[in-house]
C-alpha cells in the first residue's frame, strides 16, 4: 500500500511538470498592409500575424513548383475574400505554410476556380491529418467556403492545393483569414520543480530504507 502511494506521488508530481503546456490565443492572418504589400509574390517569408497574435510567431508561404506562385491581390473572387487576399497564379501549384511554432487548428476562407460551374475543393494536407472541403456558392463568383481542421496532434507545415470537381485536376484558390491556433510550452515554475524534487527524494529513500531493513 505504502509503495503504490509513493509511486503515485511521484507520477502526480510527473504530471504537474507536463502541465506547462497550453494552447493560446488564435493567430489571424488577414493579409494586409504593412506586412503583407499588395503585388508581393511568394516566397513570402517569416511573416507575423497582421490581425491577431504576437509577432513572435512567424508563417512562411511558399510553392515549390513556381517560387513566385503566389501574389497579394485585391480581388475579390468570392464575398468572403475581404480587403487583401494570397491568390494563386499557376494552377498546378500548391501553397506551403511553414510555423515556427507548432499548431493545433487550421482555418480558412477561400475561393476556387471552377469556370463558375459546380463547385470544386481545398484540400489541406497535414503531417497530422488531410481535409477535402467543397466549395458551394457563397455569392460574387466562384465557389468557396471555410475549411476547418483540428487535431490533438500539433504541426509545423501544411499544404493548400485546389482541385476542380472530381478532386484530381488542380485548379487556382484565394484565401483569406487564415486562422491558427498554436501551443505554448510554459517553463515549470520553482514550486512544481521543489514538489517533483520531493516526490523522488521520497520514493529513493523508501527503497534504501527497504533494502536495509533486517529480515523479520
Amino acid at each position: 500500500m505504502r509503495r503504490r502511494f509513493l509511486t503515485s506521488l511521484v507520477v502526480f508530481c510527473a504530471s504537474a511538470l507536463g502541465a506547462g503546456v497550453s494552447y493560446a490565443a488564435p493567430i489571424i492572418y488577414s493579409f494586409e498592409a504593412p506586412v503583407f504589400t499588395l503585388g508581393q509574390t511568394t516566397p513570402l517569408l517569416n511573416k507575423p500575424p497582421d490581425a491577431a497574435g504576437p509577432a513572435t510567431f512567424l508563417t512562411s508561404f511558399t510553392d515549390a513548383v513556381d517560387a513566385n506562385g503566389y501574389v497579394i491581390s485585391n480581388v475579390h473572387n468570392n464575398n468572403l475574400m475581404v480587403g487583401q487576399t494570397l491568390f494563386e497564379l499557376t494552377a498546378t501549384s500548391a501553397l506551403t505554410l511553414t510555423f515556427n511554432t507548432p499548431v493545433t487548428q487550421l482555418s480558412v476562407d477561400f475561393a476556387i476556380n471552377t469556370g463558375f460551374a459546380a463547385p470544386g475543393s481545398l484540400r489541406l494536407v497535414t503531417p497530422s491529418g488531410t481535409v477535402n472541403q467543397v466549395g458551394s456558392n457563397v455569392g460574387g463568383g466562384f465557389p468557396g467556403g471555410t475549411l476547418n481542421f483540428t487535431t490533438a496532434t500539433p504541426f509545423t507545415t501544411a499544404t493548400l492545393e485546389g482541385f476542380q470537381p472530381g478532386g484530381t485536376v488542380p485548379t487556382q484558390i484565394e484565401i483569406d483569414n487564415l486562422n491558427l491556433t498554436p501551443i505554448v510550452t510554459g517553463v515549470p515554475e520553482p514550486s512544481t520543480l521543489g514538489l517533483l524534487a520531493f516526490g523522488s527524494a521520497v520514493l529513493i529513500g523508501w527503497r534504501r530504507k527497504r533494502r536495509t531493513s533486517p529480515l523479520a
